[in-house]
């Protein structure tokens, strides 16, 4: 991870904390997702997507705005 103060605020470090927390969840011991296939595929396309909604519902559980993280 980037320093803490390369980011504008808590919200969007903790976004890409929870994004990487996320593709964390993919190892063998725990859901065995595949992470190996290539840049453009549509599975790598699904796992980007997984990581994306995992940070979202942890940005929600723990009270972090839509606004402020994803722009919205």
């Amino acid at each position: 991870m980037p320093a803490f103060a390369r980011f504008k605020g808590a919200d969007q470090f903790y976004k890409v904390v929870f994004h990487d927390l996320t593709h964390w969840t993919a190892h063998k011991s725990r859901v065995d997702r595949d992470l190996k296939k290539p840049f453009g595929s549509r599975q790598y396309a699904a796992e980007e997507l997984i990581a994306e909604l995992g940070a979202a519902f942890l940005c929600a559980e723990f009270g972090f705005s839509p606004r402020n993280v994803f722009g919205i």
